[in-house]
């Protein structure tokens, strides 16, 4: 990533996802950015909402660090 912060929300703002994106084995097809409390929720492409066991949360740098492409989303409004 470069040194320039592309997002209106601070670097260490908390990012939902499976395990399998946090740990690189899997893409993410799904972004949303949470209208009630502005967290991130990143998916997989797995039509089944993941389970407890399936969850994991990082934070919005570590998901841009391994995804650079994230920072396209970067002005994508809460609620979308």
């Amino acid at each position: 990533m470069g040194s320039q912060w592309k997002f209106a929300d601070p670097r260490n703002t908390a990012a939902f996802t499976t395990r399998d994106i946090a740990f690189g084995n899997d893409w993410v097809a799904y972004v949303f950015h949470d209208a009630d409390n502005g967290g991130w929720q990143f998916h997989d492409s797995d039509p089944a909402p993941p389970t407890a066991d399936d969850d994991a949360m990082i934070g919005l740098e570590e998901m841009v660090d391994r995804d650079p492409s994230m920072e396209s989303l970067a002005d994508l409004p809460p609620g979308w």
